[in-house]
């Protein structure tokens, strides 16, 4: 069980989570996507660094991918300025 800083339970760590994660690698091959693509991620997110979405981008076949720093965001971006952009990218795409 490790802590959460999202919620007042604890986040249990299994074998079970590790071993399908493996399963699930994306990042080390390209990947077959080919619609438009918006990646919107936090400067200070302490549960993903910020350049995991440049790699995640790199390896995106769609030639229509951005990626969009927040400096100050974190990992939930649910403040007021950070939904509204999440609102525009949406509506970007559509």
């Amino acid at each position: 069980m490790r802590p959460s800083a999202y919620g007042p339970e604890p986040y249990p760590i299994t074998r079970q989570l590790i071993e399908d994660g493996r399963k699930h690698l994306l990042l080390d091959a390209e990947i077959a996507i080919d619609v438009p693509v918006r990646i919107l991620q936090g400067m200070a997110d302490p549960d993903v660094p910020w350049p995991q979405a440049l790699i995640t981008a790199e390896r995106l076949r769609s030639r229509d991918v951005e990626v969009e720093l927040i400096k100050a965001g974190d990992h939930r971006l649910s403040d007021a300025p950070s939904l509204a952009r999440i609102e525009r990218m949406v509506e970007g795409v559509l």
